[in-house]
Formats: C-alpha cells, sequence, structure tokens
C-alpha cells in the first residue's frame, strides 16, 4: 500500500499491517488445556501394551489400554481417544 493512502475498510493494522482482518489470527482468550498424558503415564502404557493382554482378548485395544489405566489409578479419567493418541 503506498504510503498516505488510508487503509481499505478490510485491511487492519494489527500484527501484520496490510493483510485482511480476516486473515489475521484472534488471540486466544484462554491458554490451552494441559494433555492429561504425561511421559510417565505415556511410558506405563507402552509397558502395559507391550505385556500380555486380557485373558478375554487376543491383543490391547485403546478401549481396554484406558480401563487398565484408570484400574491401576495411573489418571483419574482416560479415554480411548487418549490412548490412541499416545
Amino acid at each position: 500500500m503506498p504510503r498516505g493512502e488510508p487503509p481499505c475498510r478490510n485491511q487492519g493494522e494489527g500484527r501484520f499491517p496490510g493483510t485482511p482482518l480476516f486473515l489475521q489470527r484472534k488471540k486466544c482468550e484462554a491458554p490451552p488445556a494441559q494433555p492429561k498424558a504425561t511421559g510417565e503415564l505415556e511410558a506405563r502404557m507402552v509397558a502395559l501394551a507391550c505385556g500380555k493382554p486380557p485373558e478375554d482378548c487376543a491383543r490391547w485395544t485403546p478401549r481396554f489400554l484406558a480401563a487398565k489405566c484408570i484400574e491401576l489409578q495411573h489418571s483419574d479419567s482416560m479415554s480411548r481417544m487418549a490412548i490412541s493418541h499416545l
């Protein structure tokens, strides 16, 4: 944009002057949530998954790992999706 000309209606003077406002990122109002799975919990789940599976199953599933994690009191709550992301 040449000097001396006013910015267009949809261009802001925020973090990147001259960039349309709809392309600029909005600042987070709240900090991001901390992950439930720490390095220690992840190591325990990997060790458990490498061990013998439950008697009624051929292998560990994320659902069984999440249930076992709660049963062994490694975590207060754990979803199968959180286990899948490890």
